[in-house]
C-alpha cells in the first residue's frame, strides 16, 4: 500500500472524529436546560447616594427576564457590602416575573454602620447588579440649626419685652401730660 494513501485515510478518520465530537458538543448544548437569565438595573435616587447610619434607603429595581417565557417566582437578595465585600445588611424579597418587573425596595442601613463607601447589590439566581453609595458621619448640622433658631427666638422675645416696657412707660407719660380737654381744644383750632 502507498504511504500517501494511508496518511490521507488517517487524516479523513481524524477529521470525521473531530466532526463527530463537535456535533456531539453542539447536541449537548441544544438539549441542555435553559435557565432564566436576568438583566437587573438599579435606579437609586440621588438623595440616597449619600446617607447617614440608620437612614432608610429606597430604590427601584428593574428586572428583565431573558430566556423562559412563563411566569415564575424568584428570590431577590439585596445586600449592603463594605469595600472588602463583607455583608453588612441583607434582605430577601420574592418577586413574580413573566417578562419584566419594576419593584421598589426599601432597606434600612444599620445604625452602627461606619462612615465610608459601600455597595448595594441585588442578586437574582446567578445574575447581579450593584450601585455604590457613601455613608457619611452623623452630622450635628440639624442640632446646630435648632440651637440657632432657639437663640434667635429668645433674642426677639427679649427685644420685644424690653421695647414693650419702654413703650408702656412712654404712653403713661404722654397720657398724664395731655388731657382730653387739651385734645378737644387742639381739634377745634
Amino acid at each position: 500500500m502507498d504511504p500517501k494513501k494511508i496518511n490521507e485515510k488517517e487524516k479523513v478518520k481524524k477529521m470525521n472524529l473531530v466532526r463527530i465530537i463537535a456535533s456531539f458538543l453542539i447536541f449537548l448544548l441544544l438539549i441542555s436546560p435553559v435557565y432564566a437569565k436576568f438583566s437587573i438595573n438599579i435606579n437609586m435616587p440621588i438623595e440616597y447616594l449619600s446617607i447617614h447610619p440608620g437612614d432608610n434607603i429606597s430604590f427601584e429595581v428593574n428586572v428583565i427576564k431573558i430566556g423562559e417565557e412563563e411566569k415564575d417566582d424568584y428570590e431577590m437578595s439585596i445586600n449592603i457590602l463594605d469595600k472588602d465585600n463583607n455583608r453588612i445588611a441583607h434582605k430577601n424579597k420574592f418577586i413574580a416575573i413573566e417578562n419584566e418587573i419594576n419593584t421598589i425596595v426599601r432597606l434600612t442601613a444599620p445604625s452602627d454602620i461606619k462612615p465610608g463607601e459601600y455597595k448595594l447589590e441585588v442578586v437574582i439566581g446567578n445574575d447581579k447588579s450593584d450601585v455604590n453609595f457613601v455613608v457619611e458621619k452623623e452630622s450635628l448640622y440639624n442640632l446646630n440649626v435648632i440651637y440657632f433658631l432657639v437663640i434667635i427666638f429668645a433674642g426677639f422675645f427679649i427685644i420685644f419685652y424690653l421695647y414693650d416696657r419702654k413703650l408702656n412707660k412712654l404712653l403713661k407719660h404722654i397720657h398724664k401730660k395731655v388731657s382730653m380737654e387739651d385734645l378737644v381744644k387742639r381739634g377745634k383750632k
